[in-house]
């Protein structure tokens, strides 16, 4: 489970509220609590809460992350799949929390428990998680315009990103290039299959490759025609098979984001 807080006083309502889902839905008592010695933990407010409800709060040793071993270890690895994603696409560094949001969404849905032998979802929810609706973060999508008035024959769909999951509906976090801004959305299609294409299209390495492409003695034919004659529907499709790979990569292939 992870949180974002916008202030650190925020810590302490986000974790009454998990003490008490943890005793609603689980039954369990919360006993012990280990953090290291920031601001948002080492509290008077926090700690009249732990006093009062009987937890044990410990702290680990000043630059000693070793000692909150667990809680380190995750930060560690969500770290370096958010790091992974980012890169992939090549998004901006601001999308980092929406990154680890997503890592720690898929962890919790196939990470299997070495003792239990089960995900952490499935501890949770005693059911087994269904990972069909998975998209590969950062990919291409088209997001159904149902916000605006639109005429009959407006363009009522929008290019985004894909940046994950919803986290209280079953929609999905995409980043609308149009309005510039992070909605949630279930009306989203994905492009999914030229994932790659985004990224090896480097025109730098591609255009050298055209220069120096030179026609094959063994279909070039003398032309006959004018300029001021169209091309015929043989000339063309001549045209098309001699045509470089690269070439035809490009005008198929044009680069939107």
């Amino acid at each position: 489970m992870g949180l974002f807080f916008a202030r650190k006083n925020d810590a302490l309502l986000e974790f009454i509220t998990f003490c008490k889902k943890v005793q609603n839905k689980k039954g369990f008592m919360i006993t012990r609590i280990c953090s290291d010695h920031g601001g948002k933990f080492e509290n008077t407010k926090f700690k009249q809460f732990c006093d009062t409800h009987g937890y044990l709060h410990e702290f680990s040793c000043p630059r000693t992350p070793q000692q909150n071993v667990v809680v380190e270890r995750k930060n560690r690895t969500l770290s370096e799949m958010a790091r992974v994603m980012l890169n992939q696409f090549s998004l901006p560094r601001y999308l980092w929390a929406e990154a680890v949001n997503t890592a720690c969404y898929i962890l919790n849905r196939v990470l299997i428990r070495p003792i239990s032998k089960k995900t952490p979802y499935e501890l949770w929810f005693d059911r087994t998680p269904n990972v069909s609706y998975f998209k590969i973060f950062g990919c291409k999508c088209f997001i159904l315009n149902t916000k605006d008035n639109l005429s009959k024959f407006d363009e009522n769909v929008d290019e985004g990103k894909f940046l994950g999951y919803a986290a209280k509906s079953k929609g999905y976090r995409v980043f609308n290039k149009r309005t510039m801004i992070i909605e949630e959305s279930i009306n989203v299609k994905f492009d999914e299959l030229n994932q790659h294409l985004d990224d090896d299209d480097n025109v730098d390495i591609i255009v050298p490759s055209i220069a120096t492409a030179k026609p094959s003695h063994k279909d070039a034919k003398p032309s006959h025609q004018t300029s001021d004659e169209p091309p015929s529907k043989e000339a063309g499709t001549r045209n098309l098979e001699t045509t470089p790979k690269e070439m035809r990569f490009l005008a198929n292939h044009q680069r939107t984001w």
